[in-house]
């Protein structure tokens, strides 16, 4: 019944179109190299991370070139420093322009005006050591927050660990313990491969737990939580633990501290508001390798996105991997605030056998319905107005219906009788 109510006072927030558009690369997943120049005549081979510093510059963890690439904000790309590790995973920049990245298990440093990568933290070896420099140790360190006093955070994968890095290379645990899924102090706090790692504009952290499905935030006052996921492996959108995630990796918060973010196997960008209610925002979910398709909001197409950054003006940059290729998304701040309900309608409602979906001013794409335990019981695509969708061979009882639109989702309640 919980889950009933929240669906029924969702009010939806409409936004106008997201468009996706190749901000730098090739749009290839077998033209790759490495070249530098303006935009699409630039080359990658397998971007991994994004990130951008204060005057708007981008830095890219090219895993494949192994190095550290620079994008200014007009799209000219440069080669800014080579990693003594292979692969490259994660980038960050601090307030003072310094770069760090993680590689192998180590982080390395790009001091600010310099383009030569040295260790900062890590000796190397897998293992969980928690000391000054290089006497620490790491196991498969990955996403890399910073912040407001140029402290570094590492989601340190395999120790299942948040790592926190001060100024001076001094390596202690902030948060987590062993393999497992638990809330509670940071002390006690369990993750499982944790990936991703971001900070709201409040202080609060935000965890993408890869192997527990789930976003993990951890408050001001030290207290780890589930924010969203429902820990099945799954991809439903829906508001907090109703919705289900696919191994989320990556993510970035806007200056309204909505959270976008990346999970592995689904080829698709996903928005999570301060409200907790997931939604999908661009992409066509591919099972597969995806492909990278420009287009609008859900009708572009990405190959395996593994990082993405907002930048101060609203518009996303996602290191699309596979198909080497920076990808923007703008579109996302214009916010036009009016009542998607108003907008739909659905008859007949209840229903023995056909409901047919009727809508105003905007395109409607995707058509997904639910029982109440947030099960997918079908997916329709509709580009019709008054489209039948067919219930015949569903039980007797109350459903969810999630219309995804060029203006954003809603979801409305529907009786089979």
């Amino acid at each position: 019944m919980k889950i009933f109510i929240q669906f029924l006072i969702l009010f939806s927030i409409s936004i106008s179109a997201q468009t996706v558009s190749t901000f730098a690369g090739s749009c290839s997943e077998v033209d790759h190299s490495l070249i530098n120049g303006q935009g699409t005549v630039a080359r990658f081979y397998n971007p991994s991370d994004i990130t951008v510093d204060a005057i708007g510059n981008f830095y890219i963890a090219d895993s494949n070139n192994n190095c550290i690439r620079k994008i200014t904000s007009s799209g000219l790309v440069t080669t800014l420093a080579f990693s003594p590790s292979n692969f490259p995973v994660s980038v960050a920049v601090d307030s003072v322009g310094n770069v760090y990245f993680s590689a192998g298990n180590y982080i390395y440093k790009i001091n600010a005006g310099s383009n030569i990568a040295n260790v900062f933290a890590g000796n190397g070896i897998a293992g969980y050591v928690d000391d000054i420099g290089t006497n620490a140790e790491f196991d498969t360190p990955m996403g890399i927050a910073i912040d407001f006093n140029d402290n570094i955070y590492v989601a340190d994968k395999f120790n299942h660990r948040i790592r926190k890095i001060t100024n001076s290379g001094n390596v202690t645990t902030f948060a987590g313990s062993t393999a497992g899924n638990v809330n509670g102090d940071l002390a006690t706090a369990q993750f499982n491969s944790l990936e991703g790692i971001e900070i709201d504009t409040t202080g609060n952290f935000f965890i993408a737990d890869t192997n527990n499905n789930q976003i993990k935030k951890i408050s001001i006052d030290g207290l780890v939580s589930t924010y969203i996921g429902n820990g099945t492996q799954s991809y439903v959108d829906g508001i907090g633990v109703v919705a289900s995630l696919n191994q989320p990796i990556n993510l970035t918060i806007d200056s309204n501290n909505n959270i976008y973010f990346v999970s592995k196997n689904s080829n698709t960008i996903r928005r999570v508001t301060t409200t907790g209610d997931v939604t999908t925002i661009a992409g066509n979910r591919y099972d597969g390798w995806g492909g990278c398709l420009n287009g609008i909001g859900i009708n572009a197409g990405f190959s395996h996105p593994t990082g993405l950054v907002i930048n101060q003006s609203g518009d996303i940059y996602v290191a699309d991997k596979v198909s080497n290729t920076i990808r923007k998304i703008t579109g996302l701040l214009a916010t036009n605030y009016f009542n998607l309900d108003n907008q739909i309608n659905i008859t007949p409602n209840p229903t023995t056998n056909s409901i047919y979906i009727n809508f105003e001013n905007f395109i409607s794409s995707k058509i997904t319905i639910f029982d109440m335990d947030g099960r997918v019981i079908q997916n329709n695509i509709i580009s019709e107005n008054n489209t039948a969708i067919d219930v015949t061979n569903m039980a007797n009882g109350i459903y969810l219906i999630q219309i995804n639109s060029d203006k954003g989702t809603v979801f409305k309640k529907i009786v089979k009788q």
